[in-house]
């Protein structure tokens, strides 16, 4: 069972379209608004965790704020270039990740800093294996 879940998070559906490059773009660009979406909700957490953060973390969780606002204006940029419109309503997966979000933050440190590597190590991990040679989403999964 243990298995099936990891190979759902890592080898999802979309993920295995987007390597293809057979994933229509209205789900791309429903994907791209939610993805940022979650991203500003996890600055926001992360940010929270910088705050309570012992001194020698304080650097990487600085530096991991910076790549997420970085990320952000990323986002802005796609948006723009691909014509849509970030403000849209969170969908049920995004509102669970910002309940999820929202209980780490309320965890003790040690185990809201080990969340979230393990949240960007599955991402990673996720991501990875949807490398393509497609024009369409190359940039994409390459960023």
């Amino acid at each position: 069972m243990l298995e099936s879940l990891w190979t759902a998070a890592t080898h999802p559906p979309f993920l295995v379209a987007v390597h293809q490059g057979s994933l229509a773009d209205e789900a791309f660009d429903r994907w791209l608004g939610q993805d940022a979406l979650f991203v500003g909700n996890l600055l926001t957490f992360q940010a929270r965790l910088l705050a309570r953060a012992p001194r020698p973390a304080l650097a990487v969780l600085a530096e991991g704020c910076v790549a997420i606002i970085e990320e952000l204006n990323w986002f802005d940029v796609q948006a723009a270039r691909r014509g849509l419109d970030l403000r849209q309503p969170a969908l049920p997966a995004t509102e669970a990740y910002a309940r999820l979000l929202q209980r780490l933050d309320a965890a003790p440190y040690e185990q809201a800093v080990t969340a979230l590597w393990v949240l960007e190590r599955v991402y990673l991990l996720a991501w990875t294996p949807a490398t393509s040679t497609s024009p369409r989403f190359g940039e994409f999964v390459e960023h």
